[in-house]
């Protein structure tokens, strides 16, 4: 670990004394020196897959002056469970020669990581540190890279994991369809990435069409990002060319996929497109997203878009209770710039639309270009979406003759502006129609008096307990970008339930009763409705937002002895609060328990695409111009299982 942690909830030690490691699956297979790893990874590769059973690393391991080949290959994925044990795999070192066969995606070409290829249901990565180094050149027409697996397959999970691996993909590709993904943690995902975190550089400059760079992932398709963190600069240099470049905090790119509760804090950079979360959505939800780092393009060719969250938001995307503090800058000397403090271009086919709220912008937003830049403090380019419940107070600007908007640089008259407070001297759009309805010019310390954009969280999210004994579990609310002396005035929950059934739980206005039933390791999860400010700044409950919040439940027999838990650290006051990753991976004197094999819970509110744009909104709906009236912000959302502070 390069960088001092501090935790609210300490999920990343996750301390378990021998009384709670019983609950782990018992290990096929113990793992204790280089030589024992080496046999297990050549096992996987002639052909055992380990699937239904776990595998156990009962020490750090150095892989520094061994020739390292990836576990599994594209025939046989690691689809067992891989529990890392809290210890660190160090030395990884991989170069083209290391690189592997793989097909993903119905395209084929190399693959390098710790683990090229874990697939399966059940499948699982879990509890482990890894740092090193890949650089990669690989020919071919497809090449994935990841920290810790190059491909994660449908329904495998890494859960709790660091990587402080520096990835750097470079190589030659096709003239046509060719694609590179290169990744902090996984280099392509169908899988779920739960509770990691980032640390290492990711670099891609291959000669691919398409090119996907992320701290945790490349591409996510399908399956989910959850309460994740990266701290390691992602960059996507400029080859000349006419090439894609999709650099993201979080991911290069997400389909059909959901993110939540994730945090970038690290410089994001691309010639052409490059979001602080990540560059490109489609038909996918983003919510409870925070970017602190500076985001940039830098091209000289035919287009620039930047985004604080997303780069482009596409065919029923929604972006959810998103903040942003990072610069965002759309430079070079290309034709088109589009830069937004949230979205740098939102767009939709015929029969969908996007959905933009809760949302809060405070960084500075700039855009340069000779043929036309389209600047906005929330979007920079607004078609076929619904953007309410949002604000704006960082600058915006663009090169003249342009003109920049304080909400959206250029609105179509598709798109639907409502309930929305900016701050500065732009007018609120700088082209296109001006049909919206309650938005308001507001000075800076005005709209730092609302609460727009919330995240709940549970305290404790890791509760212990006996079989029989009941604890209770509290609701944390951060607002932004006003605070607030009631934070319980401003939600409630709804309902919540544990699942394996390990626990009963019941739900109140602001806490949770947990009761132990049975031995074992369960996910808790609760919904919760949050509220806005209303126009006179107190709270509005005539609306409500539903945020999902998570933790984990460890019980045991009635007759053990309750391990006692670690005080809870001393945490300075914030800005933002965002979840926990693993922590120190040396902290702890037991086995951690792997992610329980139960369904995710489902991310609230995801987008509705099966209605076209007349049906979402009927001819003659929103208003007729800005009304002066400071309209409820509806804001709200969810966050973190558990909040990290980073000093």
């Amino acid at each position: 670990m390069t960088k001092l942690r501090v935790f609210i909830v300490l999920l990343a030690a996750l301390v378990l004394v021998p009384a709670f490691t019983a609950y782990s699956q018992e290990a096929v297979l113990t793992i204790s020196d280089v030589g024992e790893f080496m046999e297990f990874r050549d096992s996987v590769n002639n052909g055992k897959s380990f699937a239904g059973e776990e595998v156990l690393l009962d020490a750090d391991i150095d892989l520094s002056g061994e020739t390292w080949i990836p576990i599994g290959t594209g025939e046989t994925p690691f689809a067992g469970k891989f529990n890392g044990g809290n210890h660190t795999i160090s030395g990884l070192n991989m170069t083209d020669e290391n690189a592997q066969s793989l097909t993903l995606a119905g395209a084929t070409g190399k693959g390098a990581g710790l683990f090229l290829h874990v697939s399966g249901d059940g499948a699982q990565i879990a509890n482990l540190t890894v740092s090193g180094s890949i650089n990669c050149a690989a020919p071919g027409s497809m090449s994935a890279v990841g920290g810790i697996a190059a491909y994660l397959g449908h329904e495998a999970v890494i859960y709790r994991c660091l990587s402080n691996v520096d990835v750097i993909l470079g190589g030659a590709g096709g003239e046509r369809e060719s694609y590179a993904y290169a990744g902090g943690v996984a280099g392509y995902s169908e899988g779920h990435v739960i509770y990691c975190v980032n640390e290492g550089t990711v670099t891609a400059s291959p000669e691919r069409i398409y090119t996907m760079a992320g701290g945790i992932v490349g591409e996510q398709h399908d399956g989910s990002i959850l309460f994740t963190d990266n701290s390691g600069e992602i960059t996507i240099p400029d080859i000349g060319g006419y090439m894609r470049g999709y650099a993201g905090g979080i991911a290069g790119s997400i389909f059909n996929g959901s993110m939540s509760s994730v945090r970038n804090q690290a410089a994001v950079t691309s010639y052409n497109l490059a979001g602080g979360i990540t560059a490109y959505a489609m038909n996918s939800v983003l919510r409870d997203a925070v970017n602190v780092a500076a985001v940039s393009g830098t091209w000289s060719g035919s287009d620039i878009t930047v985004g604080g969250i997303v780069a482009q938001l596409h065919n029923g995307s929604s972006a959810v209770n998103c903040y942003n503090t990072g610069e965002v800058t759309a430079g070079g000397s290309s034709s088109y710039a589009y830069a937004g403090g949230i979205i740098g271009w939102s767009s939709a086919g015929f029969s969908s639309s996007n959905k933009i709220y809760n949302c809060t912008n405070i960084g500075n937003v700039s855009g340069s270009a000779s043929a036309s830049a389209r600047v906005g403090g929330i979007v920079g380019d607004l078609d076929k979406t619904e953007l309410h419940s949002s604000v704006n107070s960082g600058a915006v600007s663009a090169n003249s003759p342009y003109v920049p908007g304080g909400i959206a640089g250029y609105k179509s008259a598709d798109a639907n502006i409502h309930d929305v407070a900016y701050s500065g001297d732009a007018s609120p759009i700088g082209y296109g129609s001006r049909n919206m309805t309650d938005v308001e010019l507001l000075s800076e310390a005005e709209i730092k008096s609302f609460v727009v954009t919330s995240f709940p969280s549970l305290d404790p999210a890791i509760v212990r307990l006996r079989e029989g004994d009941t604890k209770t579990v509290n609701v944390k609310l951060h607002t932004h970008p006003g605070s607030v002396s009631d934070e319980g005035v401003y939600y409630s929950l709804s309902e919540s339930y544990v699942e394996p059934d390990h626990a009963s739980a019941s739900a109140s206005d602001d806490t949770i009763s947990l009761t132990g039933t049975s031995p074992g390791v369960s996910l808790l999860a609760a919904y919760v409705d949050t509220y806005r400010s209303g126009g006179d700044g107190t709270v509005d409950t005539s609306a409500s937002s539903r945020s999902l919040v998570t933790a984990l439940v460890w019980v045991a027999a009635a007759e053990s002895e309750e391990p006692s838990l670690p005080e809870n650290p001393e945490i300075p006051d914030e800005d933002i609060d965002i979840p926990a990753g693993p922590g120190d991976s040396s902290s702890g004197d037991g086995i951690p328990p792997l992610w329980p094999d139960v369904p995710l819970p489902q991310v609230p509110e995801e987008p509705d695409t099966d209605k076209d744009w007349n049906e979402r909104y009927p001819s003659g709906s929103g208003g007729g111009g800005c009304s002066a009236g400071w309209c409820a912000l509806t804001l709200l959302a969810v966050v973190p299982l558990a909040l990290r502070r980073r000093k």
